[in-house]
């Protein structure tokens, strides 16, 4: 037989170049190549037990080194009892032995927080972790909220822990609907009036707040009319993180009869820890704001600055009298860069603001609908000539309005003209005479 022949009868042996020896012309195998043959199989069964001995060691070595790395988290980890796992969806299946037996709760890592939980007892199901998950993550959000600049900041969370009547009524109208008897004005035919402040504030200032609440914001100036304690700049404060804080307060002027333009009630503002501070960095003024006189020195002197950011947002919240909340409407209004925001709180229906609610504001909402055109039944006039155009909106929920400015530039009128005019409270002069 020849060479060729022998390799096709052994092709598993092709690489074999032993020498052919040939009797009668038929090849025999010799005893080198059987020997050969029966070495290479046992050199190959040998290799085969290194290298399954050695993957079993790897094995074992990873297996040691994630004991070591779990046991830094948890010192007392017992070993897996795998034979006692019952076949079923109960997350205890997989729970180690000893704290199956103790009744203790599985440790269980967070990959999303890399901090460790414990579930409740081994009686307790899938559906409560899933639970306690979900109000850690409702925590986390809430978190973020008010620290994050990747969404707008929650004004309800932050006078939870500053403290103003700004949300009171949010707060406590639950319990009031439960027990009418204990509302401190439980005669009201509004329910929402029947608590002692009557503020639903969080809603508008959420919604109209929320561009400037960002950590993102561009900086800007805001202004608040009405310091009182301080509770309320402090909300604002943290809300809005990007202000330029102004505030102004007739308590911390001179103390003294008003006849001779000074306080006699006492400091309201002197309360506040950071007081000083907000006094010493122009962040509080002390004065009167219905007099223009002095709004007018606070603008040109600490706001209207060169460099200064623009006015974006002013609340009107001091002494609640309806002639002051329109000082503030006609001199601020005005200086708002466009697209900003004036807030007028406390229209509600008390002797002192109700005039605003009644004769200003209807006066404003009908300028906002003014056109001037003259026919031959109607000759349209506006009522005050230097608010409509510049209003872009009003919006108002129960108790307070917000007033929008448009993309008119920001105006400088003159001192006269930056005050209310006579018809302001009174609006049978305007709003009920449309033609002449």
């Amino acid at each position: 037989m020849k060479e060729e022949t022998y390799h096709q009868n052994h092709h598993d042996l092709p690489f074999l170049t032993c020498p052919a020896t040939t009797t009668n012309s038929t090849r025999t195998t010799t005893s080198e190549e059987i020997n050969g043959v029966q070495s290479w199989r046992v050199r190959s069964f040998r290799d085969l037990l290194i290298g399954m001995g050695a993957g079993f060691g790897c094995f074992m070595g990873m297996a040691f080194l994630f004991d070591e790395t779990f046991g830094a988290h948890h010192q007392s980890v017992p070993s897996m009892s795998m034979s006692t796992a019952i076949q079923s969806n109960n997350i205890t299946r997989w729970m180690p032995t000893q704290e199956k037996e103790d009744n203790h709760s599985p440790l269980i890592i967070d990959a999303s927080t890399t901090r460790t939980l414990h579930l409740p007892q081994q009686n307790q199901n899938r559906h409560q972790y899933s639970q306690q998950r979900q109000h850690q993550q409702q925590q986390q959000q809430q978190h973020r909220r008010l620290t994050s600049s990747s969404q707008p900041r929650d004004f309800l969370a932050i006078v939870k822990t500053t403290g103003t009547d700004k949300v009171h009524g949010a707060l406590t109208f639950e319990a009031c609907l439960k027990n009418r008897d204990k509302c401190p004005r439980k005669d009201a035919v509004n329910p929402k009036c029947r608590v002692l402040q009557g503020h639903f504030y969080n809603t508008m200032y959420n919604k109209w707040l929320a561009p400037y609440s960002l950590d993102t914001t561009p900086k800007f100036q805001f202004l608040e009319i009405g310091f009182y304690h301080g509770s309320g700049f402090d909300a604002y404060k943290q809300m809005m993180p990007q202000a330029e804080m102004h505030s102004i307060e007739i308590a911390c002027i001179e103390a003294g009869p008003v006849s001779e333009g000074k306080w006699p009630h006492g400091n309201f503002a002197s309360k506040h820890p950071n007081y000083q501070h907000y006094i010493d960095t122009n962040q509080l003024h002390c004065g009167d704001a219905n007099n223009v006189q002095y709004l007018n020195q606070v603008w040109t002197t600490h706001m209207k600055r060169p460099g200064a950011p623009p006015l974006k947002v002013v609340v009107e919240d001091a002494a609640h009298l309806a002639h002051h909340m329109a000082t503030s409407l006609f001199f601020w209004f005005p200086k708002i860069e466009p697209g900003g925001i004036l807030i007028v709180e406390d229209v509600q229906p008390i002797a002192e603001a109700n005039k605003f609610r009644t004769h200003v504001l209807p006066q404003v909402m009908k300028d906002l609908h003014f056109c001037g055109d003259s026919t031959e039944h109607l000759k349209d006039r506006a009522c005050f000539p230097t608010l409509w155009p510049l209003l872009q909106s009003i919006h108002c929920e129960m108790h307070i309005c917000v007033f929008e400015r448009n993309q008119q530039p920001a105006v400088e009128h003159p001192l006269e003209q930056a005050a209310p005019p006579p018809h302001a409270l009174d609006a049978n002069q305007c709003l009920f005479h449309s033609s002449d």
